[in-house]
């Protein structure tokens, strides 16, 4: 979910592009779209209030590239965003500091899907903040298994 719009309100603002803004929770989402109106539309930005497996029934492989924040484990992000991004698409995940463990089933999931890893960035926040990673995977082709599964299986029964 979007929750108060970061990433997406700020990348939005940043890129002069529309973003499509994703938040399950009714209250979290009518604030996104009054921020959204608020700021005169936010270049056609929208919010939509589903869950990741839901939009991607709507609108699959719709987008070049999705961006999630602290929403789940590796392996569950790479499922969730596959359906969504186009062939060629990227997905950005702003994670903590994922175990070696998650990066490993994030790979295995990414290469089950038709995606791979392009990208891993460790830092840490200013002013003694903590340590912060980005995993970026690219979809090079369409998965061989039916997506998206049923609403909350990639976070109750991830497939690696």
């Amino acid at each position: 979910g979007s929750g108060a719009g970061y990433p997406g309100i700020p990348l939005a603002v940043l890129w002069g592009t529309p973003v499509d803004l994703l938040e399950p929770t009714r209250k979290k989402s009518d604030f996104l779209a009054s921020v959204v109106a608020e700021l005169g539309g936010l270049n056609r930005s929208h919010v939509f209030p589903l869950r990741a497996e839901q939009l991607a029934v709507e609108r699959p492989a719709r987008y070049r590239f999705a961006v999630a924040r602290a929403v789940a484990a590796l392996p569950s992000l790479v499922e969730l965003a596959c359906p969504l991004l186009e062939v060629g698409g990227t997905l950005a995940a702003m994670k903590g500091t994922p175990t070696s463990g998650e990066r490993e089933s994030g790979r295995i999931v990414a290469e089950m899907l038709g995606m791979i890893e392009t990208g891993w960035s460790e830092y840490q926040l200013p002013f003694g903040g903590e340590r912060r990673t980005v995993a970026q995977y690219t979809k090079n082709a369409e998965p061989s298994r039916s997506l998206p599964r049923r609403v909350g299986m990639a976070q109750k029964r991830p497939l690696a």
